[in-house]
């Protein structure tokens, strides 16, 4: 048994009060997993999806449609959380469809991994991804139009290092 599991274990078989807090936890580990998933404070960093300008079918979203081959690098193990996006015009429709690739390029399969539809929308939010990557891995995202094209489209994912 490794050390890990003997503390795990032995945190698991003490008793923690909950009494004076909100935790729901009785045991020390229980309380440790809890803090550590929400604790205040707990760094959130957003990653920018800019494009100036109309937004056209499969084409790629990222920081700025002057850099071609748009792509998320992580450097870190990373989880995305969060999405919120907005642009100028109403009444929009489209896909966002989210691939991710390992280091050396290749596709976690070739079909995207998560794919956000929004129709007849000016902006829109989502608060319940759970998009886990390892360091060195890479995300593109591609625009894919269903109506009316967004113009001037900006928006932000929000995510912490796991």
């Amino acid at each position: 048994m490794s050390k890990r599991d003997q503390f795990e274990q032995v945190a698991e078989g003490t008793p923690f009060d909950n009494s004076t807090n909100d935790f729901v936890a009785d045991n020390v580990q229980e309380a440790i997993e809890y803090a550590k998933s929400s604790a205040e404070g707990f760094g959130r960093v957003p990653l920018l999806m800019l494009h100036n300008g109309v937004c056209s079918d499969n084409e790629e979203i990222g920081r700025s449609e002057l850099i071609s081959d748009q792509k998320y690098i992580f450097p870190v193990d990373f989880k995305i959380t969060h999405l919120t996006w907005n642009n100028k015009n109403t009444n929009r429709s489209f896909d966002l469809e989210f691939y991710r690739y390992e280091n050396d390029g290749t596709p976690y399969p070739g079909n995207p991994f998560a794919t956000l539809e929004y129709r007849n929308k000016q902006y829109d939010y989502e608060d319940n991804l759970n998009w886990n990557f390892i360091a060195g891995d890479y995300m593109k995202i591609l625009y894919k139009d269903q109506g009316l094209n967004c113009s001037d489209f900006e928006g932000e994912m929000w995510g912490t290092r796991t």
